[in-house]
C-alpha cells in the first residue's frame, strides 16, 4: 500500500468495491475493463438480468458514485487491487450475520466527523503497533465486556 493511502480509506474502498460488485455480471468480475463498462451500462442477458434491473433502479447520482469508485479502482496499484480482492473474498465467506454487522459498523463510521475518524484511525494504529500478546489480551477483555452486557 502506498504511504499516502491510509488503512481506513483502503477499507472503505474495499467495502465499496464489494457493494459495486453486486451490480456486475458474474462473467465480467475478473475483467476490470468489462467492470468499468458494466458500471456504465450493464450487459443484457439472462445471467445478469438481476444486475441490470438493480442498475436501472439506481438514480444518476448513485450511478455516478459507482463510476467514480471504478475510476478509483483503476488508480490503485496491482498490489492494492490484489489486497482488496482478498479482503472481498474473506468478507464474502463470512456468515451473513457477520457481514451485516460489518456493514452496520461501516455505515456508522461514515456518519463520523473527520476528527472522529482520525481519532479512530490513531487508536487502530496504536493497537496494531502493540505486541501480539497485548492485542490478544485486549480483544479478550473487549469480548468479556460485551458478553457481560448481553447477559
Amino acid at each position: 500500500m502506498s504511504p499516502t493511502r491510509n488503512k481506513a480509506h483502503f477499507g472503505a474502498i474495499a467495502f465499496l468495491i464489494f457493494m459495486i460488485s453486486q451490480f456486475l455480471p458474474s462473467q465480467s468480475r475478473g475483467d476490470e475493463h468489462a467492470q468499468e463498462t458494466s458500471a456504465q451500462a450493464p450487459h443484457s442477458g439472462a445471467s445478469n438480468a438481476g444486475a441490470t434491473e438493480e442498475w436501472n433502479r439506481l438514480n444518476e447520482t448513485e450511478k455516478e458514485k459507482i463510476r467514480e469508485n471504478f475510476r478509483e479502482w483503476k488508480r490503485l496499484s496491482p498490489e492494492e487491487r490484489s489486497e482488496l480482492k482478498e479482503r472481498y473474498r474473506k468478507f464474502r465467506d463470512l456468515p451473513p450475520e457477520r457481514q451485516a454487522e460489518l456493514r452496520r459498523r461501516f455505515e456508522r463510521y461514515q456518519t463520523l466527523s473527520p476528527a472522529q475518524k482520525q481519532v479512530l484511525r490513531d487508536r487502530v494504529k496504536r493497537f496494531q503497533e502493540l505486541p501480539k500478546e497485548d492485542r490478544i489480551r485486549r480483544i479478550e477483555r473487549i469480548r468479556e465486556r460485551r458478553n457481560r452486557r448481553t447477559r
